[in-house]
């Protein structure tokens, strides 16, 4: 799964980091976040930008994304995509029904994020099965605040190569956590899951 990473050196980061560092008593909260991302850069962590990787990877053969984006605690990504191009990725479905703001289980992509569609009246809707986290990936605790980011079968098949992410404040950067494909084991398991 290609995604869009936020490319910088590790050294290059930590001074970014380290000026920041500097100045907290004039920080803004916009201020904490990019001083969060240099941070995370510094240690070698990769950060990549889950929606841009969405906006980019573009649409499959039936006008949905070709990417998903759910709470890691969700069974199931629910999309709604809007004739304006704006779409939201929800963890259940109440929420992927809910008016277009952020809360920490949805993920907003802004309209003209996606291509528009002419049928100004109707939504198009989906839902796709999420991938297990295998147990030495899965967080400890605090499941709900992280996302996995995958190539979505917007259908009931199982999903093959997620990424665990940390999203860092309200921006579009991610940390990468783990990464991992799905086994035959782990997608028959999810497989028959999904019969029911």
């Amino acid at each position: 799964m290609e995604t869009t990473q936020i490319e910088m050196k590790p050294g290059e980061a930590f001074k970014l980091y380290k000026d920041y560092l500097s100045h907290r008593e004039n920080q803004t909260p916009l201020d904490a976040e990019a001083q969060r991302i240099y941070h995370a850069i510094s240690k070698g962590k990769v950060v990549i930008r889950a929606m841009q990787s969405i906006i980019e990877a573009g649409l499959n053969d039936e006008g949905l994304p070709k990417f998903a984006i759910a709470p890691a605690n969700a069974t199931h990504c629910f999309l709604r995509y809007f004739p304006d191009g704006s779409a939201v990725f929800a963890g259940t479905d109440q929420q992927a029904w809910a008016l277009r703001r952020s809360l920490t289980r949805t993920v907003t992509l802004v309209p003209g994020s996606l291509p528009v569609f002419t049928r100004t009246s109707v939504n198009r809707q989906a839902k796709a099965r999420m991938p297990t986290i295998p147990p030495q990936h899965r967080p400890k605790r605090g499941l709900p605040n992280y996302h996995v980011l995958w190539e979505a079968e917007w259908q009931m098949t199982p999903p093959r190569d997620p990424l665990l992410l940390r999203r860092v404040g309200a921006s579009d950067a991610w940390v990468v956590l783990a990464a991992w494909d799905l086994t035959e084991v782990e997608r028959a398991v999810l497989a028959t899951r999904m019969r029911g």
